[in-house]
C-alpha cells in the first residue's frame, strides 16, 4: 500500500534540545501502522481511516498495513531517525509480535483493539485518535524489560496449568474475532477435564535465589497485569531486570476457586501454597502434558525457558491529558 501522506520534502520542526532552528530540508516523519485482522471483537476498525487521516494532516509520512513482511520492510527502509513511531493496532500478542520482529529501539505507541490490552490499559494507551496523535507527536520515549519463552517475545506475562489450559482450548477453536464471553466454553472444558499435573521450576543458578520445588501451576510477571483485572502479582515491575513467579501448590477445582477468591479478596499473597519468587531466568518442565500460554496466545507444551530482558521494549508514553477544548 502506498503512503498516505507522501509528498514534497517537508521542513522540520525545531528541536528544544539543539537551540536553533533546522536550516536543512527533511523528509516527514513515518509512521508505521500495523493492522491485524484478527484482533478482538473488531469493534473500532473504523478508527484506523481516522488515525491515518489526523496523522496526515500533522504533516506526517503514513503506511498503513496487515502484512509483516511489508511492514519489517517499510522500518528497514526508513531512517530510524525519521521513523517517529510504528502503531501496532491490535491486542497484547500483535504488540509482542510486532516488537519481536524489529529492531531493539524501535518506539512503538499500541494501539489497542485486542480483548483484553493488558500493556496498553498500564500504560494508558487508547484506541481515540486524537489520543494518539497526541502521544506520536509528544509522548516520551521509554525502555521497558521484556521477557522470552522458547524463543518468542512477551510483554506482560507468561503461565502454565490450569488458566493455559483454557487459552489452548480456545485456540482450538477460535473462529475469527473473540470477547470475553467465548472463554465461557473453554472454561467450562478446563474444569471438567484438567487434571492438574506435576510441574517442577528450576531458577537460574546465576540467581541468587536459585532453588527448584514443584507446584500445579505457574505465572511469570513482566507487568502486574493478568486478564478480567485480577492482581496477582500487583508487585511485579516492567524495569527491574527480573520476572516475578508465582506459583499454586495445590491443583484441583475446588483449589483453583480457593485461589482466585484469595486473588479478589487480596489475601493470596500471604498464604504458604502461594509461592512468590523473582529471578532473571526460569525453567519449567512436566513429565505430563502441561500447556503454556504467553500474553494471552496459546504457546504449546513443557517445557518452557522463560527469561527477562531489559530494556528491549522502548514506548512513547502517552502524555498527561490535555483539558477539553483540545483538539
Amino acid at each position: 500500500m502506498p503512503p498516505a501522506g507522501a509528498g514534497p520534502p517537508q521542513a522540520a520542526k525545531p528541536l528544544s534540545s539543539r537551540g536553533k532552528p533546522v536550516e536543512t530540508i527533511v523528509p516527514a516523519e513515518t509512521v508505521v501502522i500495523c493492522t491485524s485482522p484478527k484482533a478482538g471483537s473488531g469493534r473500532g476498525a473504523e478508527r484506523i481511516p481516522q488515525l491515518v487521516q489526523r496523522l496526515v494532516d500533522q504533516g506526517l509520512r503514513v503506511v498503513c498495513s496487515d502484512r509483516l513482511a511489508e511492514i519489517i520492510d517499510t522500518v528497514a527502509a526508513t531512517d530510524p531517525a525519521r521513523l517517529r513511531a510504528v502503531v501496532p493496532a491490535g491486542g497484547d500478542g500483535t504488540i509482542s509480535l510486532i516488537a519481536d520482529r524489529l529492531p531493539i529501539g524501535t518506539p512503538l505507541v499500541p494501539f489497542p483493539m485486542g480483548t483484553e490490552n493488558l500493556l496498553s490499559r498500564y500504560f494508558g494507551f487508547t484506541n481515540d485518535p486524537r489520543a494518539a496523535v497526541r502521544t506520536i507527536l509528544s509522548g516520551r520515549l521509554s525502555r521497558w524489560d521484556a521477557g522470552r519463552a522458547n524463543g518468542r517475545l512477551f510483554l506482560v506475562m507468561v503461565s502454565c496449568g490450569w488458566d493455559a489450559e483454557v487459552v489452548r482450548a480456545m485456540h482450538l477453536t477460535r473462529r475469527g474475532h473473540i470477547g470475553r464471553l467465548s472463554y465461557a466454553k473453554p472454561i467450562v472444558h478446563a474444569v471438567r477435564k484438567y487434571h492438574y499435573p506435576p510441574i517442577m521450576v528450576r531458577a537460574s543458578e546465576e540467581d541468587a535465589e536459585g532453588s527448584s520445588f514443584e507446584c500445579r501451576g505457574a505465572l511469570m510477571f513482566n507487568l502486574p497485569c493478568y486478564g478480567g483485572g485480577l492482581k496477582i502479582e500487583p508487585d511485579a515491575r516492567g524495569d527491574d531486570g527480573l520476572l516475578d513467579l508465582c506459583a499454586l501448590q495445590y491443583g484441583s477445582t475446588l483449589s483453583t476457586l480457593r485461589y482466585v477468591a484469595g486473588v479478589f479478596s487480596g489475601r493470596h499473597r500471604t498464604w504458604k501454597d502461594f509461592r512468590r519468587q523473582r529471578a532473571r531466568r526460569w525453567y519449567l518442565s512436566s513429565p505430563s502434558r502441561v500447556s503454556y500460554q504467553i500474553d494471552g496466545d496459546y504457546g504449546g507444551r513443557l517445557p518452557l525457558d522463560v527469561e527477562c530482558l531489559p530494556d528491549r521494549l522502548t514506548l512513547r508514553i502517552p502524555p498527561p491529558a490535555p483539558d477539553r477544548n483540545w483538539s
